[in-house]
C-alpha cells in the first residue's frame, strides 16, 4: 500500500514563484538508487525542468532503473508542471519468473522475465515486468520493447512501448556479452472484468 503517496492537490498561489537549485547529476544517481532501497514508490515533480535538470538526467535514470507507472499533469495556472510515480523494484512482492530465451535480430536475447501484480491505494493496478537482456555482440540498433495486454478476444487492453531502459541508455550503446535488467509497467484498466488475460512481449 502506498496510499501515502497519492498525488498531492493542485498548487497554491501563495508557493509561488518557486526557485530551486540547479540539478547536478555528479552522484544522483546513487542518491535515486538509495530511496528506491528504502521507499516502495516515490512521485517526482517536473517543474521548469529545462532549467533545474536541463537534460532530464533525474526522470531519465528512473526510468532505467525503476518502473515508470504512470504520468499525469498537475494543475496550475503559472507553469506546466508534471508529476510522475515510479514503482521501486526492491518491493515487488511476490514474481512469478518466466522461462524466456529469445533471441532478436540474432543479436539481442530476453535471458529472463519476472512478472508482479502491485495493488495501488487510488490508482490503477499494475503489472510489473522485468526483463533481463544480453546482448551477443554490439548492437547494430536502438531496439524497442513492447508490451501488450490483450482480452480473450484479441483486444488490446494496455500497452507500453520504450526502450528496454529507456532513452538513457539506449540498446546500440550497449557492451556486449553484460546483461542489462529494464523495467516496464504496464497499468490494468479500472473497468477490467477478473479473468485471465494473455501477457505478450513483442
Amino acid at each position: 500500500q502506498i496510499a501515502a503517496h497519492n498525488v498531492p492537490g493542485p498548487a497554491s498561489d501563495a508557493h509561488w514563484p518557486i526557485e530551486p537549485d540547479k540539478l547536478e547529476p555528479v552522484g544522483i544517481d546513487e542518491e535515486i538508487k538509495s530511496y528506491l532501497r528504502q521507499h516502495p514508490a516515490l512521485w517526482l515533480i517536473f517543474m521548469d525542468d529545462i532549467h533545474v535538470d536541463k537534460h532530464a538526467f533525474v526522470r531519465q535514470f528512473l526510468t532505467a532503473v525503476a518502473f515508470k507507472h504512470t504520468c499525469r499533469e498537475w494543475p496550475d495556472p503559472i507553469q506546466r508542471i508534471e508529476v510522475c510515480l515510479f514503482l521501486s523494484p526492491h518491493f515487488t512482492g511476490d514474481e512469478v519468473v518466466v522461462a524466456a530465451d529469445a533471441l532478436f535480430g540474432n543479436e539481442l536475447r530476453l535471458s529472463s522475465a519476472a512478472i508482479s501484480l502491485r495493488e495501488l491505494a487510488g490508482l490503477e493496478p499494475a503489472i510489473l515486468v522485468r526483463l533481463d537482456w544480453l546482448p551477443e555482440q554490439q548492437l547494430s540498433e536502438n531496439y524497442k520493447a513492447t508490451v501488450r495486454l490483450n482480452n480473450d478476444a484479441g483486444e488490446l487492453m494496455a500497452q507500453i512501448d520504450d526502450f528496454p531502459l529507456g532513452s538513457l541508455l539506449p540498446p546500440a550503446t550497449w557492451p556486449a556479452n553484460e546483461t542489462k535488467t529494464g523495467y516496464m509497467s504496464v497499468a490494468i484498466p479500472s473497468d477490467i472484468a477478473p479473468g485471465i488475460y494473455p501477457l505478450t512481449l513483442v
